[in-house]
């Protein structure tokens, strides 16, 4: 077996491995050609090899040709080793200081991570550190008497690289990969070498293409000096047992720090092996310190720690950079001692929470947020008033102290109030005008006063009136319209000096002002690990919470500062009344094949499901739902409002276009109050009603209260001081027009505070809606509103109507009367110039209505008369100012589309024809709500009218009837000729007034309202075809009568003179024999 030849291929019959002896080649000095230069020395003689390739050859007994991928090339070529004389001798070391967020690899959704380090030929690794994710090892590892070949110089440019692979210890079985990371050393070629500074920082973990964690290192590579030169290495950093630490230089520097924690409660926590969480604990631990939270009984009823303030002493690095990160781990504490933990977060660095304890949450004197101009322009006086005023107790009334009591304002309550302020104004007006022992009579005095005070005290709500004004066509639209600056569509909402509200084109959560609202407490989402690497962490649940972290004093027996957090509302169930207005959706992804959707809304709120898909818009991307939802909750029970916009379908289920979802509990706890918006003035009637369940006072009270205020201090019914500064109604309100509707001074004043506290105000928030679908790409947007009114405070307010304005049913009129100067078309078969007309005419959108007069025939000069009622029935939005239209894009389409169009009357003149189609004349077209100003007489009417149609238009809507002379244009060559006039009667009538006043159409019956008669045509206005006696009386005989007449009496002649020669021989030959006999 030892005598077969030697092959390179395994073979099945193969049974030993032989030993190859591999063969150097050394130069020979007798080929060396002495006429080379330099051809004494071998070192410059070049070593050529001649590379030959072979295929190797078929197996035997193999017939058929080799495939291609058979075939093998092979290249014949010599090894070649690199060999070095002598290495040189390194040292390195590792600092490994910790690592964070590492993977989890084991059922309690943590590790028992290592680290294992390889450079070289060398390993080691690192201590165990048990179940935990960010393992804090604080460990230096030296490589000793490590071979390195090259030049020092050539390490120290390149130096080998140094992996780093971390693992996760399972008591059976091979330990679980976590990640690995490469990273190179800091090389020093002398030992005293100090430069560049070696510094601790993150490096980041990758398992394959993805991120696993961060590891906190830092790495020195020493060249080791030789024996007799007198260098030393550095000393080895102080041992912990038999392990060495990270170095006092190295390691970050660490300062006293205190860590206050609000532990709220934990939320929608998942099952863990098929049990409820129903006891659950969550223990914090950083910087190698651990302290746990009290235990919820029953975490069903009350998901909150009834002791939720804890505090940590703990020393931090002072450095941002090496900040720890904070382990939360969530516990469930089960039936016989078992303590499994049910979910876990890291937070990588506690920076975010870092803050100052000596500042406010909130000041007075911010004015970057104030939400109207006119605030913004307010002067605060800080110094204290000349005049002494006395400080009164900033007395809260019943209605605002006691939840009990509706603090809605009754119609008796706003009336009494009235009376009492203006008995009070009058009293005061008749001392400083003398006119209390004025002898006038009682009614004229009375007369006189008030024509005075209402000149004078506009400020108050009784007085403010000028004129009667209806309130009837202003809803909370208009408020809408007016607040996006769409004045055509709020009617006269801005002209009674009303407020408007503020929109965002985002939700309240992304404007970086309100912090998200987690300026109380956060969400941390609770993960359980990862069985597979491949899987998405489990989003187990939520852990409710805050973290304030502050410098302390080094002095351990220094005082404490004042805790930040020690002031916070109540933790037990809150219910709560939740209304959620949604108002529109803007640009939604359709669904349907016409590209468009059936949009409706769903509402989710715990185990509540509300939806309208009764009410579903169709055939729109654009919806305007105008849609209010009342629930009763109970707050952290039920805090995740969920809003789905779906599109209906008929057959198939329903899909989801997108959602959206508010936490209620975060608005609920906020300091910005977010609540329910703050409008920009306290009415306590009219369309902008106060609807919190607590009035301006009080409102300023608890916030003043809760955030660590002064408490405010009402020095008169027009002064509030708070702290040092003092507030006057006054300041606010300079060159401030008020509505009718106002409530009282001290109320409004109060609410001017919280405005510059920045708190939220009167709002519509655009929140983004997303699918899981395609989580990443915006579904459309949805502005809406959520209010949340505590049930403890009292009822609320009534809500807002918002439901989409419906357009009211009119009636227009149209009477066409006559027309004058119509151009003729035709010629008659007497040469003369003639038109058949007739008038039709239908509104925009309405082409299905399309009315007609009767046909005035013969019109030689251009003249029709008609006395015809159009009547046209249309739906219309006053506010807006259009119509609506309902069609059916398809006669298939199961739904009508609503369009909205401009109320156009179109009219136009037409030559009638018999036997061919007939001829267009000229056409008028009117906007009802810019009509332009008709002439009176037909002579007046020109072309000019049209051009004052825009800037000169009245509305037929406001004046109701309008009368005159039109002119009907045709282009030609592009340019607009007069082509007649119209003379039209309009009238605009509800349906009320219609029922009132009947008429119908053309000439029919109730023909009144007016009563048209028949009109007065001419004799030549007939169909030729169907009178032959007027054909022949005024056609044929008017204009050739003479001609008739003589054709007549020649005929008579022609006959007489036939008859004659006819009655001749018979006469001759009759009288010749009379006288032959």
């Amino acid at each position: 077996m030892f005598n077969l030849k030697f092959h390179a291929d395994e073979r099945s019959l193969d049974m030993t491995r032989r030993r190859r002896w591999h063969r150097k080649m050394v130069p020979d000095n007798s080929l060396i050609d002495t006429n080379l230069p330099n051809h004494g020395t071998v070192a410059n003689t070049d070593i050529v090899f001649r590379m030959q390739t072979r295929i190797s050859k078929p197996k035997p007994n193999d017939p058929s040709p080799p495939k291609t991928k058979d075939i093998k090339i092979e290249l014949t070529a010599p090894r070649m080793f690199l060999s070095f004389k002598k290495p040189y001798y390194y040292e390195l070391r590792v600092y490994l200081y910790q690592a964070r967020d590492l993977l989890s690899m084991d059922y309690d959704s943590f590790s028992d991570p290592y680290a294992q380090i390889g450079f070289i030929n060398q390993s080691q690794r690192t201590e165990i550190i048990q179940k935990t994710l960010c393992p804090t090892w604080d460990q230096t590892l030296i490589f000793s008497n490590v071979e390195l070949y090259g030049e020092p110089d050539e390490i120290h440019h390149n130096p080998p690289n140094i992996l780093i692979e971390l693992f996760d210890k399972d008591e059976y079985g091979s330990p679980d990969f976590l990640g690995r990371v490469q990273c190179s050393p800091v090389v020093r070629l002398t030992p005293d070498e100090t430069k560049p500074i070696v510094k601790l920082k993150w490096l980041q973990i990758m398992r394959g293409n993805d991120p696993a964690g961060e590891l906190l290192a830092a790495f020195e590579l020493f060249l080791l000096p030789e024996n007799d030169s007198g260098k030393t290495m550095p000393p080895y950093p102080p041992q912990r047992g038999s392990l060495y630490m990270v170095p006092e230089s190295i390691r970050p520097k660490l300062v006293r720090t205190g860590i206050e924690i609000l532990c709220w409660g934990v939320r929608n926590m998942k099952t863990f092996m098929l049990s409820d969480i129903d006891c659950p604990q969550v223990v914090f631990e950083v910087g190698g310190q651990q302290i746990e939270s009290t235990i919820i009984k029953n975490a069903k009823k009350t998901p909150n720690f009834d002791k939720p303030l804890l505090f940590l002493d703990v020393m931090l690095p002072i450095e941002d950079l090496y900040t720890p990160p904070m382990n939360i781990k969530v516990r469930d504490h089960r039936s016989f001692g078992r303590k499994p933990i049910v979910g876990y977060h890291i937070i990588k660095s506690l920076e975010t929470f870092r803050c100052d304890p000596k500042k406010p949450s909130l000041t007075l004197m911010q004015t970057s947020r104030i939400p109207a101009e006119d605030l913004s322009k307010t002067n605060v006086s800080m110094a204290q008033p000349k005049k002494k005023h006395r400080k009164k107790k900033f007395h809260l009334s019943k209605s605002q102290n006691d939840s009990s009591i509706d603090t809605k304002p009754t119609e008796d309550e706003t009336k009494s109030v009235d009376k009492k302020t203006m008995k009070k104004r009058i009293k005061n007006f008749l001392k400083n005008h003398n006119l209390s022992h004025s002898p006038m009579k009682t009614e004229s005095k009375l007369s006189k006063i008030q024509k005075l005070i209402l000149k004078s005290h506009q400020s108050y709500q009784s007085l403010l009136s000028n004129e009667t004004i209806r309130e009837d066509d202003i809803d909370w639209w208009s408020k809408y319209y007016a607040s996006k600056g769409q004045s055509d569509k709020c009617g006269t909402y801005l002209d009674k000096h009303y407020e408007t509200l503020t929109i965002y084109p985002y939700s309240l959560e992304s404007f970086e002002f309100y912090e998200g609202f987690n300026d109380f407490c956060r969400n941390f989402k609770l993960y359980r690990g990862k069985t597979k690497f491949e899987e998405e962490n489990e989003i187990v649940g939520e852990f409710k919470g805050l973290f304030k972290v502050y410098t302390l004093s080094e002095n351990p027996k220094d005082a404490l500062p004042h805790r930040l957090m020690s002031n916070f509302p109540s933790n037990n169930v809150e219910e709560c009344l939740i209304r959620i207005y949604i108002i529109r959706g803007i640009d939604l992804q359709p669904k349907d094949s016409n590209g468009k959707s059936d949009p409706y809304i769903e509402i989710q709120l715990g185990k509540i499901r509300l939806d309208n898909r009764d009410e579903r818009i169709p055939n729109t991307t654009n919806p305007v739902f105008g849609k209010l939802f009342e629930i009763k909750t109970l707050i952290p029970l039920a805090k995740d409002l969920i809003i789905r916009i779906k599109d209906w379908d008929l057959i198939s289920s329903d899909e989801i276009i997108g959602q959206t979802t508010i936490d209620l509990e975060n608005r609920l706890l906020s300091k910005y109050r977010a609540t329910c918006g703050l409008p920009l003035q306290y009415n306590i009637t009219g369309p902008n009603q106060w609807r919190d369940n607590a009035r301006p006072k009080k409102i300023l009270y608890d916030v003043c209260k809760r955030n660590y205020l002064p408490l405010p201090e009402l020095l008169d019914s027009h002064s509030i001081q708070i702290g040092d500064s003092i507030f006057r109604l006054e300041d606010f309100e300079q060159e401030k027009h008020l509505s009718t509707h106002v409530g009282e001074d001290e109320e409004r004043l109060a609410l001017y505070i919280l405005h510059k506290l920045q708190l939220c105000p009167e709002h519509i928030e655009t929140r983004p809606l997303y699918n899981s679908l395609q989580p990443l790409i915006e579904q459309g947007r949805l502005e809406l509103f959520v209010d949340i009114f505590p049930l403890s405070q009292g009822p609320p307010g009534p809500p807002f109507v918002v439901t989409p304005r419906k357009p009211k049913p009119y009636i227009l009129r149209c009477i066409i009367w006559n027309t004058s100067e119509v151009i003729l078309q035709e010629t008659s078969i007497t040469g003369e110039q003639m038109s058949d007309i007739y008038v039709k005419g239908w509104m925009t959108g309405k082409e299905d209505d399309i009315q007609k007069t009767d046909v005035h025939y013969r019109s030689m000069d251009g003249e029709g008369n008609f006395n015809w009622r159009f009547v046209y029935e249309f739906a219309y939005f006053p506010a807006e100012q259009c119509l609506s239209i309902n069609k059916k894009e398809h006669f298939w389409s199961l739904d009508t589309t609503e369009l909205k169009l401009p109320p156009v009357l179109n009219l136009q003149i037409w030559d009638n024809d018999k036997f061919s189609s007939d001829d267009f004349l000229g056409a008028l077209t009117l906007d009802l709500n810019h009509l332009c100003k008709p002439a009176k007489d037909a002579d007046d009417c020109t072309l000019n009218i049209l051009d004052d149609q825009t800037s000169n238009g009245v509305s037929i809507f406001d004046i109701k009837r309008l009368k005159g002379w039109w002119p009907c244009v045709d282009l030609h060559d592009g340019k607009s000729q007069l082509t007649g006039k119209i003379e039209i009667e309009l009238e605009i009538l509800t349906e009320e007034e219609a029922l009132e006043r009947p008429a119908g159409r053309g000439r029919e019956k109730p023909n009144q309202h007016p009563t048209l008669e028949l009109p007065q045509r001419p004799e030549t206005s007939f169909l030729w075809f169907t009178s032959p006696y007027l054909t022949f009386k005024n056609i044929i005989w008017k204009k050739s009568k003479w001609y008739l007449l003589g054709l007549l009496l020649l005929t008579c002649f022609v006959i007489f003179v036939l008859l004659f020669l006819w009655s001749m021989p018979n006469a001759i030959l009759t009288r010749f024999l009379r006288t032959s006999w």
